[in-house]
């Protein structure tokens, strides 16, 4: 957490208090992820975007910057949605000039990769978007209906993605949606057993109580798949992601349907105004979810 006082004013426009103006967006990345995030903040009565950061592309009606530098005015709070291999080298560089900043994740793609002053780790939130999907918010509330969880089973087969995300592989970009929703919802875990490949994985991850969570991932041209199912000693709830629904022994469980982007973002402005996280990640759960990826070949302790 941190105090916006502790913030320097740069532009006299920050003179004015954030409950009486905008937030100034700067967005680092205009690929497809970085795109949706301009779409939402356009959308968004929070925000206005003050300028994009891209060595290939603007967008026009925007200040467009080629590289991150510090000559560029200082935004509320920047948003990177860059290459996973660039995250923590412009994160550095946003964090150390103590802006609030949203990496998009992974938040790194080695464990090596990590490395940051722990002190700019306050100014750091990574965007797992399905914590805010708002059947994973339902299913929160709804687990204690179904007594102690025993088993937990997470599936997730999408189309092959750019290039980019085919050198990280699938753990990493799909499955470590999963491990990062498994951990939000039923706390630490470590790696039992695994089967991975660029394209498809199979994880075994143990609760660290007693939860037996499995993480099945990979891409195909089929049939989009994302969904999550829990065992409980009272019954089952059956999530499904895409179309944000509920089954829970046959029963279907409303849930309000919304874009779980806008939420994310609604959670960054809160972020940006008082430093409180909320349910957005923080550095140490997205470094655990990396971890966790990059262990799924052997045994480690509980993250």
């Amino acid at each position: 957490m941190y105090e916006r006082k502790d913030i320097p004013s740069m532009d006299p426009r920050y003179e004015k208090p954030l409950e009486h103006r905008k937030i100034r967006a700067l967005l680092v990345g205009c690929g497809k992820m970085g795109r949706n995030h301009l779409r939402v903040l356009q959308e968004h009565p929070r925000f206005e975007v003050v300028g994009i950061v891209d060595p290939l592309r603007g967008e026009s009606g925007f200040e467009h910057y080629r590289h991150l530098n510090t000559s560029i005015p200082r935004p509320d709070v920047a948003i990177v949605a860059t290459p996973p291999e660039t995250h923590m080298s412009l994160a550095s560089q946003l964090a150390g000039r103590s802006i609030p900043t949203l990496i998009e994740k992974p938040i790194a793609t080695e464990e090596a990769g990590l490395a940051i002053a722990p002190s700019w780790w306050r100014w750091l939130v990574v965007g797992h978007i399905e914590r805010f999907n708002p059947a994973v918010q339902a299913l929160r509330e709804c687990l204690a209906h179904i007594g102690e969880v025993h088993r937990v089973v997470a599936t997730r087969i999408g189309s092959p993605p750019p290039e980019t995300g085919r050198e990280i592989g699938c753990t990493l970009d799909l499955a470590i949606h999963d491990i990062d929703v498994c951990r939000f919802l039923f706390g630490p875990m470590r790696v039992d057993s695994a089967d991975c490949n660029r394209d498809a994985c199979a994880i075994r991850l143990l609760s660290h109580n007693g939860i037996d969570v499995e993480v099945r991932a990979g891409w195909g041209d089929g049939e989009k798949v994302r969904t999550l199912v829990v065992e409980g000693e009272r019954g089952t709830l059956a999530l499904n992601y895409t179309n944000q629904t509920i089954d829970a022994d046959g029963e279907t469980i409303a849930v309000k349907k919304s874009e779980p982007l806008r939420a994310e973002l609604d959670a960054l402005g809160d972020f940006v105004a008082t430093g409180k996280r909320g349910d957005l990640c923080s550095p140490e759960d997205a470094f655990a979810a990396v971890t966790l990826a990059r262990h799924a070949m052997d045994r480690h302790g509980f993250v």
